[in-house]
């Protein structure tokens, strides 16, 4: 997307090799597509994982080499943790026994011997060797760590980026019900569509958190299971997807006259809703109305005078930083 290279109102979706010949590429640009082509299966995470190897180059500068830096710190802290408490639901699913995880560490290098004779016990039962069985674990667990568990073992990205919807909604109620300008009714609007997207978030979630209630069962069929997983525990990461940048907007507003600015901007910055949504909660989801921003305001232009917001995309980057 193209800025209109007329300088008029709006941008242009065009073809990547169409590029050079209206604007001057970046690097850092050059390198993201480069990374996005090579990703298998596109989604939230993978188009974030993406991005955070290009920030990492440096080509986005120090401050979001810094956020990219501790945002996959963090992921593969998440990925230990939930690969640590998979092998012990697994072993107590298993009829291995209780066993207490407390006296584990799961950073502890030697977890793998110390719980390899107790898997091994599990070869029979799910007909692979104890070494298959911990690197299908490892899978999984890179799949299950951004959604967590219903447990909430530890504050997994979704269940985080959730509880900051909640507060997000609750103060753009609280605004929009005591505002009577127009950025109450954008405050009103922003709010009816992130309580939709709470609700939807939750079920999928839950339906996430139901595939692990039976990890012997899930682990027998691994081959058929992985791509249908891949897309189940995805369905969260796209409904929340977008929101992360919103509620760091919103708190990044200290005033009521601040909350009136930003509320502008996030109407624009408002995710639509994917059409999908209703296969996944079996339907009867009114998305439809979640659309409708897109008929408010012209691309490109502030609601009340027209004025042109390209001069505060460097401000939401840095937010997006924050958001990494």
């Amino acid at each position: 997307m193209i800025a209109n290279p007329s300088g008029g109102i709006g941008f242009y979706v065009m073809g990547w090799d169409g590029l050079a010949s209206l604007t001057r590429i970046t690097v850092h640009d050059r390198l993201l597509y480069e990374a996005v082509l090579k990703e298998p299966l596109l989604s939230p995470g993978t188009i974030r994982a993406a991005g955070r190897k290009v920030a990492l180059s440096g080509v986005a500068g120090r401050p979001a080499a810094k956020a990219a830096h501790a945002a996959e710190a963090q992921e593969a802290d998440d990925r230990l943790i939930a690969n640590f408490l998979l092998i012990v639901r697994l072993l107590n699913q298993g009829g291995m026994g209780q066993i207490d995880w407390r006296r584990f560490n799961p950073s502890d290098s030697d977890l793998r011997a110390k719980t390899r004779k107790l898997i091994e016990r599990m070869e029979p039962t799910l007909g692979a060797g104890a070494e298959t069985i911990f690197s299908w674990l490892e899978e999984l667990s890179a799949i299950v760590a951004p959604v967590g568990f219903r447990t909430r073992d530890y504050p997994s990205r979704m269940q985080v980026l959730q509880a900051s919807l909640e507060k997000l909604h609750g103060g753009l109620l609280a605004f929009g019900n005591s505002e009577v300008t127009e950025a109450g009714q954008i405050a009103l609007f922003a709010a009816e569509v992130a309580k939709l997207t709470l609700d939807l978030g939750a079920a999928t979630l839950l339906n996430c958190y139901g595939e692990l209630d039976n990890l012997v069962r899930l682990l027998q069929s691994w081959g058929g299971n992985r791509e249908r997983l891949l897309m189940l525990f995805g369905r969260p990461d796209w409904l929340l997807d977008g929101w992360q940048s919103i509620c760091a907007l919103w708190d990044s507003a200290p005033s009521r006259d601040a909350q009136r600015e930003v509320l502008h901007d996030i109407g624009r910055m408002v995710p639509v809703m994917p059409k999908e949504v209703s296969e996944w909660v079996d339907g009867g989801v009114p998305v439809e109305r979640t659309w409708n921003q897109r008929r408010w305001v012209k691309a490109n232009v502030d609601w009340r005078g027209g004025t042109h917001l390209l001069d505060r995309t460097a401000r939401n980057e840095a937010l997006r930083a924050v958001a990494a």
